[in-house]
């Protein structure tokens, strides 16, 4: 699914990220969570924070490392 196309900002995406990891929280906190597609890693410190564990990845090498830059400071972090 692209996000992009059901919501047109990043502050919509983000949004609604953020309101069905809150929800699907209540219940559980997840072990482990796999963000594929992580572009430079804008949602990962947001998403870290359900998770104990979050593997995030991109076939961009640069964006994966500037991910790595911008979440140094994310424990939980992969």
């Amino acid at each position: 699914m692209n996000y992009k196309l059901l919501f047109p900002t990043y502050r919509n995406r983000y949004l609604f990220i953020q309101r069905n990891l809150e929800r699907l929280s209540q219940e559980r906190r997840f072990a482990q969570a796999l963000n594929l597609g992580a572009g430079e890693g804008d949602y990962d410190g947001m998403i870290a924070r359900y998770c104990g564990r979050l593997v995030s990845c991109d076939i961009n090498e640069q964006d994966v490392d500037y991910a790595r830059r911008l979440n140094a400071e994310v424990p939980n972090l992969e």
